[in-house]
């Protein structure tokens, strides 16, 4: 493009402030009463419509002495700018009343197996207080991009942060737990040592030529025994129903399997150890300029999984 053709375009670009001063200059019916509503100088609101009028290279207003007058290009050209403007301003009411009153909708994904009981319930009480706000929730294993897929809010296992610009809030420790049902453990006996898990049916995780290495923390300290078992899975939730049904002995995030410990399903093995200490976090794109439906669900789901969790160690939030 010419460099004159850069000038033109250029010239063209139309100041939505100034088109808003040639509004109130036509709805107060002059410039000084315009000015008075704007607050600012005659001189000032005079000069931004003369802009205007150079910029779209006609003229809008006829000036005398003592009266003002549309000319036919203004009249035609405020009936449009005034509609345009009107439609900005009930924008902007719009996203007014989203942080005035929590409504509109929120995006969530959280891990397929994500303790569908405690979460379910936290939900329903977010929901019950808010009845404005609708909560879509995917349950995914999978690393979601929530700027690129339009997530607000996400619940992870890491804090692996793909994007810089990502928050990452830790709500609670979440450390691995040996599990089986009572009806495997009665088929098998009961596990006395780390060593014998060697013999037991193991339920894997990501296993590797058929066998997986479990890391325990005990009153020995730690100590790794190689496992086996018939199922290799990448999907805790899917690890959790084996276990369930008697298929072995897992390794599974004690949050998730709070319920069936309480309703017997499962039981613990070597409950003086556990597997690795993980994590749940919260992560979300900003804290900052966001409707007040995400901000409080936010802050509820932060707020009642660390009651549910329990403290664990200190947390830390990362930028």
């Amino acid at each position: 493009m010419a460099k004159s053709e850069h000038t033109v375009a250029e010239s063209r670009t139309i100041d939505l402030n100034a088109v808003a001063v040639f509004a109130r200059v036509v709805q107060a019916g002059s410039f000084t009463r315009a000015a008075a509503q704007l607050g600012q100088p005659k001189s000032a609101v005079s000069r931004k419509v003369a802009r205007l009028e150079r910029t779209l290279g006609i003229r809008l207003l006829q000036r005398t002495t003592r009266r003002l007058h549309l000319s036919d290009a203004g009249a035609r050209y405020y009936g449009q700018a005034s509609k345009a403007l009107e439609g900005l301003s009930e924008a902007a009411r719009a996203l007014s009343s989203l942080q005035e009153q929590a409504q509109g909708t929120v995006r969530l994904t959280a891990p397929a197996d994500f303790i569908p009981q405690t979460f379910s319930r936290i939900l329903d009480d977010f929901a019950r207080k808010h009845p404005k706000v609708c909560i879509e929730i995917e349950f995914t294993g999978r690393m979601v991009d929530l700027v690129a897929e339009g997530f607000d809010l996400a619940l992870r296992g890491t804090d692996t942060l793909r994007d810089s610009t990502l928050i990452s809030r830790r709500i609670a420790a979440t450390p691995l737990w040996l599990v089986a049902s009572p009806a495997y453990l009665k088929r098998r006996g009961k596990v006395r040592n780390p060593a014998e898990l060697a013999r037991h049916d193991c339920i894997l995780f990501r296993p590797q030529a058929g066998l997986s290495r479990w890391k325990l923390s005990g009153p020995r300290g730690e100590q790794t025994v190689e496992v086996r078992g018939a199922f290799g899975v990448d999907d805790m939730g899917f690890a959790r129903e084996l276990a369930c049904r008697g298929a072995g002995i897992a390794l599974i995030p004690s949050p998730t399997i709070a319920d069936d410990l309480v309703r017997g399903r499962l039981a613990r093995v070597l409950p003086d150890h556990r597997g690795p200490l993980g994590a749940l976090y919260l992560v979300y794109p900003s804290a900052q300029f966001v409707p007040q439906a995400i901000s409080l669900l936010r802050e509820h789901l932060y707020t009642e999984l660390r009651n549910s969790f329990g403290k664990g160690p200190s947390s830390s939030d990362r930028a």
